[in-house]
């Protein structure tokens, strides 16, 4: 096998010519604020005049592929977040970076010319996932994300998003980001509406997400029974048996006694932490309600039926 070189670092908030550099170079480079744990794919771009990104989450990686799968490269580009991320590998020759000035647009500018991966393996050492999930309240994590507003909703502007299932999808991916209130102008606009209120359910996650929990309460009546809560309570019990000596154990066990999920149980769970809570409970809580919104993302873009990038 050939030997490669160790991928250049540039960071995320480094200017858009070192990055191009790097690539100038070597043809491959690591975009990251967190450290490489692990190797990074070795293989060359698919062709000559391909770039190839391949996105390290630090944890749900599977989720994230399944993601990558349901919204098409275009659509993904959109939902990555270097707040979330151990890091980003590129490879192969940078385009035209005219008028972008951060790495994470000059990503996202090259989302239709671009093989968008997600690694496989396992992921990095548990204390890696810290961090890497929305936040439980109104902050987000990473750089500022007003300038991804309208790049969401161009992407999500056509009529294949008209329905109230596609635009639940485009609540979901402003609600990843922390745009609480550009995703609940949107939610609020679909109310009881979409294959499985999906709208519906975002909005509740809003309001948990304001502090607002009563109302979040109001809107999870609304949704009912999801067909992503299933899914959720396995992986929950999976993360109960993981990290037994976790604090937020009792917290999560009460959200998946029985054979439901309890929203409410959860969003009791959102509360205590955040007016509070031991800091290593609300981490959990976080990576729960980011497995909670990445299959929620999954589930939405099907009931909307967009196949994107097929």
């Amino acid at each position: 096998m050939e030997n490669r070189p160790s991928p250049t670092f540039v960071a995320w908030d480094a200017p858009v010519s070192r990055l191009v550099a790097a690539l100038d170079l070597a043809e491959s480079c690591w975009i990251g604020g967190r450290p490489l744990h692990e190797a990074v794919p070795s293989e060359p771009a698919d062709s000559a005049t391909a770039m190839q990104i391949t996105v390290f989450p630090p944890a749900e990686r599977d989720l994230y592929r399944r993601v990558a799968e349901a919204l098409g490269p275009d659509l993904f580009s959109r939902l990555v977040n270097p707040g979330f991320l151990a890091g980003v590998h590129v490879s192969g020759k940078a385009t035209s970076v005219s008028g972008v000035d951060s790495c994470w647009t000059w990503l996202l500018s090259q989302a239709d010319r671009t093989v968008w991966r997600v690694a496989g393996g396992d992921n990095s050492p548990d204390d890696d996932w810290r961090g890497a999930f929305p936040d439980l309240g109104e902050e987000h994590r990473g750089q500022a994300t007003e300038w991804l507003v309208p790049l969401i909703e161009g992407a999500t502007g056509t009529a294949a998003f008209a329905s109230p299932d596609g635009l639940a999808l485009r609540a979901g991916l402003l609600m990843w980001h922390g745009r609480l209130d550009d995703s609940h102008r949107v939610s609020q606009s679909i109310e009881n509406l979409g294959q499985h209120r999906s709208g519906d359910y975002w909005h509740a996650i809003m309001h948990r997400r304001e502090a607002d929990f009563g109302n979040s309460k109001y809107w999870f009546r609304h949704v009912g029974s999801h067909p992503i809560f299933d899914e959720l309570v396995r992986r929950v019990r999976e993360l109960i048996n993981e990290f037994p000596n976790s604090p937020a154990i009792p917290s999560l066990s009460r959200c998946v006694q029985g054979a439901r999920w309890n929203a409410a149980a959860f969003v009791d769970a959102c509360e205590a932490a955040t007016r509070g809570g031991e800091p290593e409970v609300r981490a959990m809580l976080e990576r729960v309600q980011g497995i909670e919104m990445l299959l929620l993302l999954i589930s939405t873009a099907a009931d909307a039926g967009i196949a994107i990038g097929r």
